[in-house]
């Protein structure tokens, strides 16, 4: 297809023009449609997996497949964002139109902000289809943890080791660094791939709208099916207590990046599954009860993994598939900056390859990591006062206080008590994880 120009005005209607699986090659097929005759298909490969067994997997796959299906439908609806979408084509009960609809709204939330594109708010997904009872698939003890090669993934796979929990490792798509940690983890490890519809990156680069969308919510599904098809009893994320905050308020919105890796979509999906989907495949995060600081006080006596994770979201972009640390995006100054009062500084810098802190062109970003100025980056960094925690310690550290950044910061931050900002930082949060899970993470305390 060539296009000189796309125009986002001319298409009105999105439509979900249905999924398709082939039970051979185990592709799962997504289509999709912009105004009257702008298709897309999506491709998802699930080769690597096992064949449904049993009437019961089969019928969860099913349910799971329709999910996807309208998750990864928000990488073709922000080309236009019309303020219209139409199910007529894919039967969707009012669980699944419901919590599609949120993910959308919130999901593309930071998507519509950054466009100043209100159509996003005012979305409904009206059902077609009658509710479904849920399945009982007698699953086995294992659980799966999807895996991205960051701290936070690294730190489960090894508390559910120490607790005897056996764990499988899962991705969407196979980076180096997630395929050297699960090897580091010595783990079953399986992945799966999502090919884009070709027609995206043209479109993009000749006017359709482009931004943020909630891929958490599509591989966190597509983590269901890899746990219903390998027979495991939960899938296990990685996400922490502090994701769940927002960025800014727009439209009477809270826009937060990081909304699919929050509890608001955690509790959705986990409600929704063992409502409709299969009553024993349950969905939490283990590090739900933590900070981002809280997981890096753990990671930092994981030093057999200090040189396969990466934490920086620009690496593929910069380097293909090679582990490298940009060491220039707010991630990146964030994950130093948190591992910093657990590690030394020739620690860090042979992770990292520079001094961050050392930094004084730094300074301003920062800054606006602890809320001193601008808008929170819209990246998956964790909260002011976790920064706060972290710049009163290292002020009182001999071996970071000099530092330019860190005595910049304290200077504007002397009303901080380290001892307090870092009790509140490490804190417990109850949300109500399975005991026996609630019970493992307590005990790392």
């Amino acid at each position: 297809m060539s296009v000189a120009t796309f125009d986002p005005a001319l298409y009105d209607l999105f439509t979900f023009s249905g999924w398709d699986f082939d039970k051979q090659s185990m592709v799962l097929s997504l289509g999709y449609r912009l105004g009257d005759g702008l298709d897309f298909v999506e491709t998802v490969d699930l080769g690597s997996l096992p064949r449904p067994k049993t009437q019961s997997q089969r019928e969860a796959l099913k349910r799971l497949f329709t999910l996807v299906h309208l998750f990864a439908g928000t990488s073709y609806y922000k080309m236009a964002a019309p303020r219209k979408v139409s199910l007529l084509e894919t039967p969707v009960t009012p669980g699944e139109a419901q919590l599609a609809e949120q993910v959308f709204k919130n999901g593309l939330a930071e998507f519509a902000w950054s466009n100043d594109n209100r159509n996003v708010l005012g979305l409904q997904f009206l059902s077609n289809a009658q509710p479904k009872e849920p399945v009982n698939r007698g699953a086995g003890v294992k659980v799966l943890v999807p895996v991205g090669g960051g701290k936070d993934s690294i730190v489960t796979l090894e508390l559910l080791r120490r607790a005897g929990i056996e764990a499988v490792a899962f991705s969407v798509g196979t980076a180096k660094s997630i395929t050297d940690t699960a090897a580091r983890a010595d783990v079953q490890y399986f992945a799966v791939t999502r090919e884009i519809d070709g027609q995206v990156a043209q479109l993009n680069a000749t006017g359709a709208l482009n931004g943020h969308v909630p891929v958490t919510a599509i591989n966190s599904t597509l983590a269901c099916v890899a746990a219903v098809l390998l027979e495991c009893s939960s899938v296990v994320m990685s996400n922490e207590f502090t994701a769940s905050g927002s960025n800014l308020v727009w439209n009477d919105v809270k826009v937060n990046h990081q909304w699919s890796k929050g509890l608001e979509f955690e509790r959705g999906l986990a409600a929704h599954l063992s409502s409709e989907v299969a009553q024993d495949l349950v969905y939490f995060s283990l590090l739900r009860p933590l900070s981002e600081l809280a997981i890096a006080k753990l990671f930092a006596k994981m030093p057999q993994y200090f040189d396969v994770f990466i934490s920086c979201n620009r690496y593929y972009r910069r380097t293909g598939n090679t582990p490298s640390w940009c060491c220039e995006c707010d991630k990146c100054r964030f994950v130093f900056l948190i591992l910093a009062p657990w590690l030394t500084p020739e620690v860090l810098t042979g992770i990292f390859g520079v001094k961050l802190l050392d930094d004084a062109g730094a300074i301003d970003a920062y800054e606006t990591l602890a809320g001193l100025n601008g808008i929170r980056p819209f990246d998956c960094v964790g909260e002011v006062g976790e920064v706060h925690a972290a710049i009163a310690a290292l002020a009182k550290d001999p071996e970071w206080a000099q530092t330019p950044v860190i005595a910049a910061l304290d200077s504007k931050l002397r009303g901080v008590d380290a001892d307090a900002a870092m009790r509140d930082a490490l804190a417990y949060h109850d949300v109500g994880l399975p005991p026996r899970f609630d019970e493992l993470v307590r005990a790392t305390l």
